[in-house]
């Protein structure tokens, strides 16, 4: 075992671009809530196990490794850097890390929660089918908002503001179909069956216009129905949501939708996430 490819390895399995999802965003949530500094640094390390324990579980079986040879070359295993038998050790090890800290952090709850979702995601067939994926990322948002919120507030506060986090994990669940057409091709070779596979790519890039527009009117009810003190404005909450909603849609509908415009979407799926969970209203 060569102890720095492992380290290189390790590397690559936080800081992939599924972190700009998970670890980005919950650091919006510390900012929100005027974390201190410990909080912040307890927020980190537990989304960053979170992110570990998730990729590298969705990295070593040998389907997700031809996937990612298309897909994502530079992942780890799919680009030899390390073995697959040596991500079972990561594997392992993440999976004690997360369960330590996490009790130490009294988020036990969601962690139990995120790993019994991640098995169900990486190693059963419930991870093939696209649809039922993305609707297992919606508890699996709940559980990252849930935890960051318990370590910053403590357990009791989030009775206070549940519709809250439904409603930002609404919002964001019903983008979350664009990472499937980013991953098209690599989805074909793997038999995933995802919306795009199922009724053909551009056909279901035209029919997911509809969330986003669904998104935007929804935000603008919720500024002028259901006014909240956020961290930042109300009226710019709205603004910069709609700023991303409004690229997506143009991507979504372009001609041209290639790969690069798919990772283009992607990125303002990612901002948008950002902007929702740093407009999370102060917990007091």
């Amino acid at each position: 075992m060569n102890i720095i490819n492992n380290i290189n390895a390790f590397y690559r399995f936080i800081y992939d671009i599924n972190s700009t999802v998970t670890l980005i965003p919950a650091l919006c949530i510390s900012i929100s809530q005027n974390a201190s500094l410990n909080q912040f640094i307890y927020v980190f390390f537990s989304v960053t196990l979170l992110i570990y324990h998730f990729q590298v579980g969705n990295q070593i079986t040998e389907t997700s490794i031809q996937e990612d040879k298309i897909n994502k070359p530079f992942r780890p295993i799919a680009s030899e850097i390390i073995s697959k038998y040596e991500g079972y050790y990561h594997f392992y090890l993440s999976l004690i890390l997360y369960l330590i800290i996490s009790y130490l952090l009294n988020i036990i709850q969601e962690t139990i929660l995120w790993i019994f979702i991640s098995y169900l995601l990486n190693f059963t067939w419930l991870g093939k089918d696209g649809i039922i994926k993305n609707i297992l990322l919606f508890p699996g948002t709940y559980c990252l908002i849930s935890s960051t919120l318990t370590i910053i507030n403590g357990r009791t506060s989030l009775t206070y503001y549940k519709k809250e986090i439904l409603l930002t994990c609404l919002y964001f669940n019903l983008n979350i179909f664009i990472q499937d057409l980013k991953d098209h091709k690599g989805d074909l070779k793997s038999n995933r069956k995802t919306l795009s596979i199922r009724y053909g790519f551009d056909k279901v890039r035209k029919v997911l216009i509809i969330n986003p527009i669904i998104c935007i009117i929804l935000h603008a009810l919720e500024i002028f129905l259901y006014p909240m003190q956020r961290y930042i404005n109300n009226y710019l909450y709205f603004a910069l949501t709609s700023f991303c909603l409004i690229i997506i849609i143009l991507k979504l509908y372009g001609t041209t939708f290639i790969k690069h415009n798919g990772m283009i979407s992607y990125k303002f799926l990612c901002l948008y996430m950002c902007i929702l969970f740093l407009s999370l209203p102060k917990i007091s």
